[in-house]
């Protein structure tokens, strides 16, 4: 199983003529739910979609391929949400900087990732960011009032 928290492996890397670096798109179906039981939270955002850094070098004529490190995943109708979008995004970016790729390697790899995730803009950023402090603001205040009846009554 693929899992978000498991490091990159790095050791041996390189970037030369005989090896090439690509990224696979992987899809996992979703379980169905079980019977008489109230669906699955996201059960209707279909399959999810996991990235995957793939080496794939020639060996003997053959080609051989190994998963170098995984990138991150995401439902597959969740793609159009602008938080989880900048969450994918987010995750990515360190994950590509442990390989000191150059500049068009990396750019390559970003151009065939936004392909299936669009990349969020510098603009849709702050407007995300200025939505959530709001929101966060407003939370804010509901926790508040919430404290403050509880107050209220411990004291009648």
């Amino acid at each position: 199983m693929v899992r978000d928290d498991v490091p990159c492996r790095i050791e041996g890397f390189t970037v030369s003529g005989s090896l090439e670096m690509f990224i696979r798109w992987k899809r996992r179906k979703k379980a169905a739910s079980k019977p008489l039981r109230r669906p699955r939270r996201g059960s209707e955002a279909r399959d999810s979609l996991y990235c995957v850094l793939v080496e794939s070098k020639r060996i003997d004529g053959a080609p051989k391929q190994k998963v170098i490190c995984y990138l991150g995943s995401l439902n597959e109708g969740d793609r159009e949400k602008m938080w989880l979008r900048i969450d994918f995004w987010d995750r990515i970016g360190p994950k590509l900087d442990q390989f000191n790729l150059f500049h068009s390697e990396r750019a390559k790899i970003e151009r065939s990732i936004s392909l299936v995730v669009a990349p969020v803009s510098v603009e849709e950023r702050a407007a995300f960011e200025k939505e959530r402090a709001a929101w966060l603001r407003g939370l804010e205040q509901l926790i508040a009032l919430r404290d403050l009846f509880a107050n209220l009554r411990k004291m009648f």
